[in-house]
């Protein structure tokens, strides 16, 4: 019987299961009442308990029996009891023959199924009216984040969940339409991967610039022209990560003084400008794998004339070996006026 009842799909046939063991009667035999306030508490049913052997026969128990052996708690049988009581209207004391449970059974089983489709068909119209309501918020996505995450986030004017939850409540009275509760809303909001507020990192000095009004219209058009050709651009290599270690203690990325790029695809980097180049202990993803990006420039950039000076002004703290390369760089010189 243990395994009869756990065995069942819902939690609604396993009341039905325990109803169909269980006959309400009218209380037999009454204890001595201490005070008023008993009196007023007291029980007006009570409950018979049966299980069934091999060959179909019911034999009656006691309450303790019946729950361990369906190893079901005392506060649910209590429960679904209770339920019971209040929703069938009669007491099933009148016959213990099986006909009398398994009628109760049926009756039992087609109620529950009717409440669990008609919850069913309550909870998908509420999602759908979260859905509606969300789709008219507008979003957007991370803007440094797109590589490791697919967040979508709303306008800062919500304070928190609850906050939002509220507003999506005023518009559903406006609407005439049922608004879900607060744990289905944040259980939406989660399915669809929609936050409120965007990460520190996500703070772009160009378009946060242009909403305080700091940047022109022509040069946030220019930045969002950029953008699209900035996003799937890939390394001159297929590693998945630059980071010279893997263990606990070994060198990270911010560990990294210089980096080296060589056209047969192998990457080299130091750790102190003073050390020899080290070719970069990252297995490839795909060894066979072969990317080709058209040079774009066939000279050096130049750098403008004060940052030139900003670099001369390093040396002091350099080794001397490495001036001339500060020396030779390629910069713009300021037009005299």
């Amino acid at each position: 019987m243990f395994s009869s009842f756990w065995k069942l799909g819902s939690w609604g046939e396993k009341k039905v299961f325990v109803r169909g063991l269980v006959n309400t009667r009218p209380v037999r035999r009454r204890r001595k009442m201490i005070s008023e306030a008993e009196e007023n508490f007291k029980k007006s049913q009570g409950h018979d308990y049966f299980l069934k052997t091999i060959n179909g026969n019911r034999i009656k128990v006691c309450r303790l029996l019946f729950i361990n052996t369906l190893g079901l708690g005392e506060d649910s049988l209590k429960r679904w009891m209770k339920e019971t009581d209040f929703s069938t209207g009669h007491n099933s004391s009148t016959s213990n023959s099986d006909t009398s449970s398994q009628s109760l059974s049926i009756v039992e089983t087609k109620r529950v199924k009717s409440q669990e489709t008609r919850r069913s068909i309550e909870r998908k119209q509420v999602t759908e009216t979260v859905m509606t309501w969300l789709s008219s918020i507008p979003k957007v996505p991370s803007h440094y984040c797109r590589a490791s995450s697919n967040m979508r986030y709303v306008d800062n004017e919500f304070i928190s969940k609850n906050n939002m939850y509220k507003i999506f409540k005023n518009w559903c009275i406006d609407e005439q339409k049922k608004a879900a509760h607060l744990k289905l809303f944040k259980t939406v909001l989660i399915a669809e991967r929609i936050a409120i507020h965007k990460p520190r990192k996500d703070q772009c000095d160009t378009c946060v610039g242009h909403k305080c009004g700091t940047v022109s219209e022509e040069n946030y058009i220019a930045h969002q022209q950029k953008k699209n050709p900035a996003k799937k651009y890939e390394l001159p290599s297929n590693f998945d990560s630059i980071r010279p270690g893997k263990r606990v203690r070994d060198p990270v990325v911010v560990d990294i003084r210089q980096l080296k790029y060589l056209p047969n695809k192998e990457v080299y980097f130091t750790l102190d400008h003073s050390e020899e180049w080290t070719v970069m202990p990252r297995r490839r993803e795909n060894q066979k794998m072969e990317i080709y990006k058209e040079q774009l420039y066939k000279t050096q950039l130049p750098i403008s004339d004060d940052k030139y000076k900003h670099l001369q002004e390093l040396k002091s703290v350099m080794e001397m070996d490495h001036h001339a390369f500060y020396d030779v760089l390629p910069h713009q010189q300021k037009k005299k006026k």
